[in-house]
């Protein structure tokens, strides 16, 4: 009998090959997508969406991609683009933690950014969004 022996999220799991292998298999991945999901709908349950709109010095000073690296450091989804008027809009989705981190950081800029003015309105949440993305 071969046994082999991995660690699945840090968890030691014993594989024997044969029938007790396939079963175990199957019982850990059930475990681990089980758990994947209902952890995913939590998470979803308590997603909040903001569009915020930026006035100021925001566009040509590298606004766009700090936002970018924030949502990413907060853990949100979402976009960011400039407008025509001169601002920038975002819209951020996640915690509201998050979010108020997310805000916070922008405020306080990128040492090159000037915000004046911003708005912020919470909007729908879009469940199927996982990635934060800079449109142009």
């Amino acid at each position: 009998m071969i046994t082999l022996h991995y660690r699945v999220c840090a968890i030691p799991v014993e594989f024997i090959c044969g029938v007790r292998f396939r079963t175990n298999f199957m019982k850990i991945l059930h475990w681990l997508f089980a758990s994947h999901r209902s952890e995913s709908s939590r998470e979803a349950h308590w997603m909040n969406r903001y569009r915020i709109l930026y006035e100021g010095r925001v566009q040509g000073v590298g606004f766009r991609y700090f936002a970018f690296h924030t949502a990413q450091f907060c853990r949100l989804s979402g976009f960011v683009r400039n407008m025509d008027d001169g601002r920038v809009e975002v819209e951020v989705q996640g915690t509201e933690e998050a979010a108020a981190r997310f805000m916070k950081i922008i405020r306080d800029g990128n040492g090159c950014s000037s915000i004046s003015h911003y708005t912020i309105e919470q909007i729908a949440a879009c469940p199927g969004e996982h990635f934060f993305s800079v449109k142009y």
